[in-house]
Order: C-alpha cells, then structure tokens, then sequence
C-alpha cells in the first residue's frame, strides 16, 4: 500500500476515534414520547337544588286591585245584622237563590242544585240535577219547587226526598220560564193553595194535584208575533187570584191582554179602566169582613182596586216625585206591601235609548209618595220587612236600612257598601242576607 493512501486512512480512524470518543462523554439524550390522545374529563350536568322560602300562612296577604281591596278581616256584624258562616266553597254569583225556614235553617240554589243548611252545625243536605232548572220558591210546607226537563215536570223537595209531578198528576201541559226582566209569581193562599205563573198560563196546587188555566180560559190572548214573548202574572186578595198578560219585545213592553180575576170558579175581567194592558206586577190584600185591596202595574202605571170604594173602585196612582230630565216611567217590575198595607212599587225608567236605564223605588200611602231607592241601572234589588216595619234592601251598592218617622216620611240608612246579592224573610220573620266578601260570599242574620 502506498504510504500516501496509509496516511489517509489512518486519519480517518483517529478522526472517528475521537468523534466516538466525545459522544461517549455526551449525556443520553431523553426519548421522545409517543404522541396520545387527549384524555376528555366529562363534565358533570349541574342540577339545581331549589330551597323553597316557607312563609306562614297566617302571614300571607292576598293582593287586591285598588278598587277590589277589602277589609282584611272578616266583618263580625253590620249594625244588627251578625255573621253567620262564611260559605268558602261559593265563587261570588254562583248562588242563585235564598230561601229562608227559620233563624237556623235557610236553603241555597245553584243551577244544578240545592242545599238545605242547618247553620249552627255546618250541616247540609242536598240534591243535585243533571241539567239547569228554574226555580219557583219555598212553599209553607217547607218544600223547594223547581220546574225541570223542558218543563215537563214540576218537583217538590223537602231536604230528602223529590217528588215529581207531570202529566198524571195535572201538569198536563208543558211550562216556559217567564222571560226577564219578569218572575214567575209564587204565592200561597191563607188556605193552602200554590199559585205559580209561567210564561203562557197560570196554574195552582191543591196540595194532590195541578189545574192549568190557560190563556184561553183566562180569556188573555198569548203573543204570536215574531220576536215578542209573554209573560203572566198572578196575585193574591186573601183567596181570590189576579191574573195579568203582557208582551215584551227586546225587554219591552208591547201591549198585553188586561186584567182578569177568579169570582166563582170563572175568571172574569177586573173593569180595570185600560184596555188591552201591559200587566207587570199584582200585590194584594184581603182585610176583615171581606175587603180587597189589590195594586196593579199596568202600562208603566200603578192603580188601586178597593172593593169598599164608591163609586169607582179603582183609582190611578199620579202623584209620584218628578223624574229626572229626558227620562219618563217604563214599567212597574213588582209591588211590595208592608206590613202597614202601604205599596213600595218597584219602576223602570226610559229614558231617549230604551227601558233600562234605571230604576226607582216609591213608598205610596193613602195620600202620599215617596221616593225611597234608586239604582243607577235597571237591577231587581231586594226589599224585606223587618221588626217594627223596617224595610231593607239589598242591592249591589249595599245594605240600606229605611225607618218610618212619626211624620210619615222615610229615612234612608247605608249600613254596608258590600255587594249584598240575596236578601229573604222566612214565615216567622227571621231575615236572612248574603254579601260578598272578598272573593267568597258570607251568609248574616238579622238578630231579634
């Protein structure tokens, strides 16, 4: 081998001596990790632990709208009239009706149903109904009437037990409800005998079975035109009945047939000097050795009958307080007699519009009239007689108590400006009321 080619190669050699040499002197160098996939921590759904804030009831305020804010505790008496029982399970207009047995016992209606509550034990039976009914009233019997299915039927029931009387029993005709603004009549002569109106007829229970007088036997034509319905009326003179048509044509009067009375098994025209009237409403009286006294409304009128009275017996009532400007009298809605035989007669008033604008109450004596109530809308309030001829009415704007004076006049009295919706008098003289109350109604008592 040449000695330049040795030389070079021995070069080569040393320099990869000391290159191994440097690299064993070097420290390991660190490996290089294999690349992973992240490793996801799930994160956990919060659920959220809702503390409720516990309040006592006894601290719970209702709030009320400004116009609807009460007391916020519970009227105990309202002059002489004391609370009895709130009724928690009644929405304010829910019940329909009131009638009153005595100082303990009354009996509420609903439209599919009634209760007869004894009211110092918070006891109650009742009776339920399939379909709305249309409720006639309380007989001396203590039995609640109501006409049902289509007016087929009439019942009776005495807190227990419902009696139903139909075509076998003399209900040999179907009954319409009376159209408002109208009732039906429901009166109870001294010797027993129901009468009850309907919008076609009369009719009356002797205790076994039903008579229908028809408005051809009463000899009052029924209306026939479109768009006009009837409505009858009965009263009582002690036992002589009054019967009375009118026809009504979008809630007003539109003629009528007149006034008939029952002499003698026939009914025969009363001579009241109109003809062809309107008749609304009939109020009478029976006193000793045979008198009759009898109010009529008739034509947006109000007349007397007194049998003992020569040489007419009937005499037009026209002396009644002016009425307001652009507003004339409409009708009569009914007639109250007080105990003292004086009229409280119950008007409508027209005005430019229609019939309903709203409503007056008279007291008419034998040489005066008075106007004691008006209400600012047509609404049948209610009046009751009371202890020493009190009247009471009970409306939407409150209870009003009105006291006879020594001179004759009345004093009207507000005792409550609650909604008072239900206002009765039982056979003994136990007065019985129902106002609203916050958003439930509560049942008073007149105390003696």
């Amino acid at each position: 081998m040449p000695t330049r080619e040795r030389r070079r190669l021995l070069t080569s050699l040393l320099l990869l001596a000391i290159v191994l040499l440097l690299a064993a002197c070097q420290p390991p160098a660190e490996p290089t990790p294999t690349p992973r996939p992240p490793t996801r921590t799930p994160t956990p759904t919060a659920t959220r632990t809702v503390t409720p804030t516990l309040r006592p009831t006894a601290t719970v305020t209702p709030t009320f709208p400004p116009e609807l804010a009460m007391p916020t505790r519970m009227p105990t008496a309202i002059g002489p009239w004391m609370a009895m029982l709130p009724l928690d399970w009644a929405a304010p207009g829910v019940i329909g009706g009131l009638y009153v047995e005595d100082d303990e016992t009354v009996w509420l209606t609903v439209p599919r149903g009634a209760a007869r509550l004894y009211v110092p034990g918070e006891a109650f039976t009742q009776t339920k109904f399939d379909a709305p009914v249309t409720y006639l009233g309380l007989d001396a019997d203590m039995r609640l009437w109501f006409i049902r299915y289509g007016g087929d039927v009439v019942s009776a029931w005495d807190g227990m037990e419902t009696v139903d009387y139909d075509f076998g029993d003399g209900w040999i005709l179907p009954a319409s409800p009376v159209p408002g603004p109208m009732e039906e009549s429901f009166l109870t002569s001294p010797a027993g005998l129901l009468w009850i109106s309907t919008a076609e007829d009369v009719r009356h229970f002797d205790g076994r079975r039903w008579q229908v007088h028809t408005a051809t036997e009463l000899g009052l034509p029924l209306a026939w035109q479109a768009g006009v319905d009837c409505s009858f009326v009965v009263g009582l003179a002690g036992e002589t009945p009054w019967a009375g048509t009118c026809h009504w044509r979008d809630g007003v009067p539109a003629g009528g047939g007149g006034l008939k009375r029952l002499v003698n098994g026939r009914w025969e025209d009363a001579g009241l000097p109109l003809k062809d009237a309107c008749i609304t409403a009939i109020a009478g009286m029976e006193t000793g050795a045979g008198r009759q006294v009898v109010w009529v409304g008739a034509d947006g009128q109000l007349w007397r009958y007194d049998s003992d009275e020569q040489p007419s017996e009937w005499s037009l009532v026209d002396d009644l307080p002016l009425l307001e400007e652009g507003q004339r009298p409409g009708f009569v809605i009914e007639i109250a007699l007080a105990p003292d035989g004086a009229a409280w007669p119950l008007f409508s008033l027209c005005d430019q519009v229609d019939c309903r604008a709203a409503s007056q109450r008279f007291r008419v004596t034998g040489g005066s009239s008075q106007l004691v109530y008006r209400q600012g809308r047509l609404g049948l309030h209610r009046l009751v007689f009371g202890p020493g001829g009190t009247g009471w009415i009970a409306s939407e704007e409150g209870l009003f108590r009105l006291t006879p004076r020594e001179t004759g006049e009345i004093t009207r009295e507000q005792l409550s400006d609650l909604e008072t919706n239900h206002l009765a008098a039982g056979p003994q003289g136990d007065l019985w009321m129902i106002t609203d109350f916050r958003v439930n109604p509560l049942l008073w008592l007149l105390k003696k």
